[in-house]
């Protein structure tokens, strides 16, 4: 698989967004990860260690993480949650993770990625618009 998108979960839940990739696999492949892997019962380090074998098992080359802008509605405790366990998959995983979002979430990004991206070489925080004209 090259590519999976998945929406940030609203109130920041980091089990929310194991739930959604196990989800997503599903539709995608027809497997029945959400329901061996999903479930509330599981703690959050071993949905992040389920996520990583998928992620191997099916090669998953790019994870997109969209709409990160959510975290700002999202309780504090929850925004710093979701945030240091994205600095964490991007480590255990070991495929790049592209966080997506509007403008309103620099702020939030700037402080939880700064150290990550300077030890990993995660690469630009923001992409510019492409000047017009030919490439």
């Amino acid at each position: 698989m090259v590519w999976l998108k998945l929406d940030c979960p609203y109130k920041g839940s980091p089990k929310q967004l194991c739930i959604n990739f196990f989800a997503a696999m599903d539709r995608l492949l027809g497997t029945r990860y959400q329901r061996k892997y999903g479930a509330s019962r599981h703690a959050v380090d071993e949905m992040m260690a389920r996520v990583a074998y998928v992620v191997e098992l099916h090669a998953l080359g790019v994870l997109v993480v969209d709409e990160i802008q959510h975290l700002r509605q999202a309780p504090g405790a929850s925004r710093d949650d979701l945030l240091n366990f994205l600095v964490t998959l991007v480590n255990t995983i070991g495929i790049p993770v592209m966080i997506i979002g509007t403008l309103a979430a620099v702020p939030l990004l700037q402080s939880a990625f700064r150290q990550a991206r300077r030890a990993s070489g995660m690469g630009s925080l923001t992409w510019e618009r492409l000047p017009p004209g030919p490439a």
